[in-house]
């Protein structure tokens, strides 16, 4: 299989609005290594200011406090540094901030999207969109990228830029008995199969967890 996205997507866009080149990546080099904290990864940072750059866009009004998933003072920080440190680092598109353009960008994302994957189904060709991603067979590499890039262009009028990621491997765990020489237990019962809980479920009962806790 191979995976392909759209690089800092939402960015992307609301840099393209403005008519202004974005920053090669949308999310590091905000907060600088002088204030983190000795240990602190790279991707520890990127991950915590790519949520907070959502949010901010997601939300129609200031936000005092840091968002869920956000948390500044692992690395010694405080909310409004961090929402100040972007609003600087991205000083062409700060207006948009706090204004719930979050909406309109999820919609233009879905707009690619269909226009990716009817692509590809009007050819019989089966493939799995994941956010701003697509998983398909390998061998459809050299096809994919064109189309995203085609259906982005026709969105959003600039060139995205397209990044593979690696897909990672799993072995199966084997079955640590030595007389079952074919692995684990497994089953061919659909219903049991569907009963499983998968990642979309996760996502689902944290979606219903949060909404309670509010």
């Amino acid at each position: 299989m191979v995976e392909l996205d759209y690089s800092n997507q939402h960015p992307s866009i609301l840099y393209a609005w403005e008519g202004v080149s974005r920053p090669s990546d949308c999310y590091s080099g905000v907060i600088k290594p002088p204030r983190l904290p000795h240990g602190v990864t790279h991707k520890d940072v990127r991950d915590m200011v790519k949520a907070a750059f959502n949010a901010m866009l997601n939300s129609d009004h200031v936000l005092k406090n840091a968002p869920d998933g956000v948390e500044p003072k692992r690395f010694g920080l405080k909310w409004r540094e961090i929402s100040d440190a972007i609003m600087a680092f991205h000083q062409p598109i700060a207006h948009h901030f706090y204004t719930g353009v979050g909406l309109r960008l999820q919609r233009l994302d879905s707009d690619i999207a269909e226009k990716v994957l009817l692509h590809f189904t009007q050819n019989r060709i089966a493939i799995l969109p994941l956010h701003d991603s697509f998983l398909m067979h390998s061998g459809y590499e050299a096809r994919l990228e064109p189309a995203m890039k085609a259906a982005f262009e026709d969105i959003v009028r600039v060139s995205p830029k397209v990044d593979r990621k690696i897909v990672v491997k799993e072995d199966m765990i084997m079955s640590t008995d030595p007389e079952d020489e074919f692995g684990p237990d497994t089953t061919d019962d659909i219903f049991e199969l569907l009963s499983a809980e998968c990642g979309h479920d996760h996502r689902l009962s944290a979606f219903y967890n949060l909404k309670n806790r509010k």
